[in-house]
């Protein structure tokens, strides 16, 4: 406990002192930061779901939890409002399974969401963005598609999952994907400097964002399996090591550029 409070105060702490803005507000946290919050990978979903509402209300955001069965933790969701009432999703699952830390699948992921929100909620942002960790992924996308069943798609202009961040350079599942969202994303990356590979697993498994790519919801569906860690996920493998801070840090910052690029319709 004395270790997760400390871990809480650097990761949040760090924040305060992050680099120059992009422009319109957006401030991106510092690498360290992102390393911090990686490091608070636990096991028991229970205790992931607890450092993810905290890491969400140390960040400055009122979370609020969607319940969906007795005795799984909730989904976790901090909302930030915007001009209008239409939405961008940003989301990862954050639940894990297996004999391992569960840092690669899904924590890395999970936790870039409260780096996103703290990064744009001084941006008076047009849409609203609601930043959602999705619980039972394992499960065969539960939380997921609860919260698909119980909400309007219609004002969904956009969603973004991560899941597997870190694991390799960033890459997106292109049969899974907006075909107009993806060609931004290349476009971003290309003026950016960052590797983006193409890399649809098509048979080889599922992403929260599936359900909503299915029901016409415009989705960028972004993970970092790759040739050589494809045995990693669910393993005692599935650790410290199972992530790289560099490439990590590089999907944080090319779909928080992403983000206010869809913001603004541009």
């Amino acid at each position: 406990m004395r270790r997760l409070a400390l871990l809480l105060l650097v990761a949040v702490g760090v924040v305060r002192a992050s680099g120059a803005p992009w422009g319109g507000g957006t401030t991106p946290v510092p690498r360290s930061t992102i390393e911090s919050r990686l490091a608070m990978a636990t096991r028991g979903n229970d205790a992931r779901h607890a450092i993810l509402v905290q890491l969400f209300r140390s960040a400055g955001c009122e979370v609020t939890e969607q319940p969906f069965a007795r005795a799984k933790p909730s989904n976790v969701i901090c909302t930030l409002p915007g001009a209008s009432a239409r939405r961008i999703l940003v989301t990862a699952h954050f639940d894990m399974t297996g004999p391992g830390l569960g840092v690669g699948d899904n924590w890395g992921s999970a936790s870039l969401l409260p780096s996103f929100y703290e990064s744009l909620r001084a941006t008076n942002p047009q849409h609203t963005i609601v930043f959602i960790g999705f619980s039972e992924e394992e499960e065969g996308l539960v939380g997921a598609r609860h919260y698909l069943r119980s909400t309007n798609l219609d004002d969904i202009d956009a969603m973004i999952n991560l899941d597997g961040a870190g694991m390799a350079a960033t890459r997106v599942w292109g049969t899974k994907s907006d075909r107009r969202l993806v060609r931004r994303l290349r476009e971003l990356a290309k003026e950016m400097n960052l590797e983006l590979v193409d890399s649809s697993l098509d048979g080889s498994g599922i992403m929260d964002s599936f359900p909503f790519h299915e029901r016409g919801v415009p989705v960028l569906s972004i993970h970092g399996l790759a040739p050589g860690n494809y045995g990693i996920p669910h393993s005692r493998h599935d650790d410290f090591h199972a992530v790289d801070a560099r490439y990590l840090n590089d999907t944080y910052r090319l779909v928080l550029r992403m983000i206010t690029v869809v913001d603004a319709g541009s």
